[in-house]
C-alpha cells in the first residue's frame, strides 16, 4: 500500500503587507498543524492564497517556505491559485514545486489560457480542486437549473451526454481529470469511509474521456466566488 502524502496550507493572511508579525503567525500555525497531525513533516506546504506571496513582503514568505524545505518539515512548497494572472506572477517571481487550482468540465479557463500547460512545462505539479464544481455537476439538473437558470440547456446537455457515454456525472468529472497529462492530483472531499469507497470505485471505473468542447464561458457559473454576488 502506498504511503499517504500529506498536503497542508499556510494560515491565510489576506493583508496588504507581509511583515514579521504575519510570518510568526504563519510559522506558529504550521507547527501546530504538524503537532495535530502527529508528524514531523508534510509532503507539500501550500500558501493558502497566492496573493499572500504576491503582496509586498511576499518574498519573505517565500523565503520562509524555502527554509521549511531546507529543514525538511516540508518536502515541497507551492501555492493555491484562482486565475492565470496569479500563475504567471508566481512563475515569474518564485521557485515553487506545486500549484493547486480549479478545473473541471465546465471550468477550463486555465487550460485555455495556457496556464496549466505552462506549469506542466515548468515541472510544477498541478493539483486540481473543484472537479465537481462544488457538487453542482453531480446534482440533479433541476437543482442546477434553479440555481443557474442561464445554464439550463448546458446542464441538461451534460447529463444527456453522460448517459450517452454510459458514465455517471461523477465518473465523467473524474474522466476529465484522467484525460489531462498535466494533472497530478485531484483534490476531493469525503465525509465518511463509505463515501471514500464510492469515490474510489468511481475513479477505478472512469475511463479517460475528452471533454474539451464542454467549457462554459460564464464565470458566474464556473467561479464559486461569484455565486453569492
Amino acid at each position: 500500500q502506498d504511503e499517504w502524502r500529506l498536503v497542508t496550507k499556510t494560515l491565510p493572511l489576506r493583508c496588504e503587507r507581509i511583515g514579521d508579525h504575519e510570518l510568526r503567525a504563519v510559522d506558529a500555525a504550521f507547527h501546530e498543524s504538524l503537532r495535530r497531525l502527529g508528524v514531523a513533516r508534510v509532503d507539500t506546504l501550500l500558501v493558502h492564497h497566492a496573493q499572500d506571496l504576491l503582496a509586498p513582503g511576499g518574498e519573505e514568505l517565500h523565503t520562509w517556505l524555502l527554509e521549511r524545505k531546507s529543514e525538511g518539515t516540508a518536502l515541497r512548497v507551492g501555492a493555491s491559485v484562482y486565475d492565470g494572472d496569479e500563475v504567471a506572477a508566481l512563475l515569474d517571481r518564485f521557485d515553487i514545486d506545486v500549484v493547486q487550482l480549479p478545473a473541471n468540465i465546465a471550468d477550463q479557463r486555465l487550460l485555455a489560457d495556457g496556464s496549466i500547460p505552462q506549469l506542466h512545462g515548468s515541472d510544477v505539479e498541478v493539483h486540481v480542486r473543484s472537479l465537481f464544481l462544488q457538487g453542482v455537476l453531480l446534482a440533479a439538473p433541476a437543482f442546477a437549473a434553479k440555481r443557474f437558470p442561464e445554464q439550463v440547456a448546458w446542464v441538461a446537455s451534460f447529463h444527456a451526454e453522460c448517459a450517452r457515454r454510459n458514465v455517471t456525472p461523477q465518473q465523467a468529472c473524474l474522466s476529465f481529470f484522467k484525460s489531462r497529462d498535466e494533472f497530478t492530483a485531484a483534490v476531493v472531499g469525503v465525509s465518511s469511509a463509505a463515501e471514500l469507497s464510492q469515490l474510489l470505485a468511481a475513479w477505478d471505473s472512469a475511463p479517460a474521456m475528452d471533454w474539451s468542447g464542454w467549457a462554459v464561458d460564464n464565470k458566474r457559473f464556473t467561479d464559486p466566488r461569484l455565486w453569492n454576488t
